[in-house]
C-alpha cells in the first residue's frame, strides 16, 4: 500500500510539474474569475511607469471604476496610455448590445459617446483614444509588463467574464499583443 502511494504521489507531482511548465512556457501567471475585479487593475495601474494599452467596448465602468482617479496621476509620471473604444458609428454595435444581454446596455453607441467625452475631459497629454471597427472578440490590458485578457461571451457582460493574467512577450501573450497593435494600426481611427 504505501508502494502504491508512493508511486501515486509521484505520477501527481509529474502533472503538477508538466501544468506549471505548461504555464511557464506560454507566460500564464494566473486566471481571474471576473475581469470586474477593480482592485486588481487599482494595484497594477498605481505602480505602471511606463504604458497602459486598452481594448473595450465603451470602458465606462473602467472610466466610473478607476479612470477618472488614476490616469491623470499616470499621465504626471509619464506614462503612455492608449484606449480603444468600439466605433459608434461600426455596425458591431447592435451586435453587441444585442449579444451582451445586459438591461443596462440600450444604447451602446451613446455610452462609447460619453465615455469619449470624459477621457478626452481628463486633458491628459500622454492619452491617445481610438474608434476601432472590427469584430470584438476580447478585452485587454497591458500594464507595462503584466497583461489582462479574455473574450467576450454571448449572454453575458464582461465585466463577469474570466480574464487571463499573462506576461508579455511569450507566445500566448504575444498573440493578444500583435491582435491589439493590429486593430490600433489597420482597423481604427482617432476617436
Amino acid at each position: 500500500l504505501v508502494g502504491f502511494l508512493f508511486v501515486y504521489q509521484l505520477y501527481i507531482d509529474r502533472k503538477f510539474d508538466d501544468a506549471r511548465i505548461t504555464y511557464n512556457d506560454f507566460g500564464l501567471m494566473s486566471v481571474t474569475s471576473e475581469r470586474s475585479n477593480k482592485d486588481l487593475y487599482r494595484a497594477h495601474l498605481l505602480k505602471a511607469r511606463r504604458s497602459f494599452d486598452i481594448i473595450g467596448h465603451s470602458l465606462s465602468r473602467f472610466y466610473d471604476d478607476l479612470a477618472y482617479d488614476l490616469l491623470p496621476a499616470m499621465d504626471i509620471r509619464g506614462v503612455n496610455v492608449r484606449i480603444l473604444l468600439l466605433d459608434p458609428d461600426s455596425p458591431w454595435v447592435k451586435h453587441r448590445e444585442t449579444e451582451d444581454s445586459s438591461p443596462e446596455r440600450t444604447d451602446l453607441s451613446a455610452e462609447i459617446r460619453k465615455a469619449t467625452q470624459c477621457y478626452k475631459a481628463l486633458g491628459l497629454k500622454n492619452l491617445q483614444l481610438r474608434y476601432y471597427n472590427c469584430t470584438p472578440t476580447l478585452t485587454y490590458q497591458r500594464i507595462d509588463d503584466i497583461i489582462f485578457a479574455g473574450p467576450y461571451f454571448v449572454g453575458i457582460p464582461s465585466g463577469r467574464e474570466p480574464a487571463l493574467v499573462l506576461r508579455p512577450n511569450y507566445p500566448l501573450a504575444a498573440s493578444y499583443q500583435k491582435h491589439f497593435e493590429r486593430i490600433w494600426e489597420s482597423f481604427s481611427r482617432e476617436g
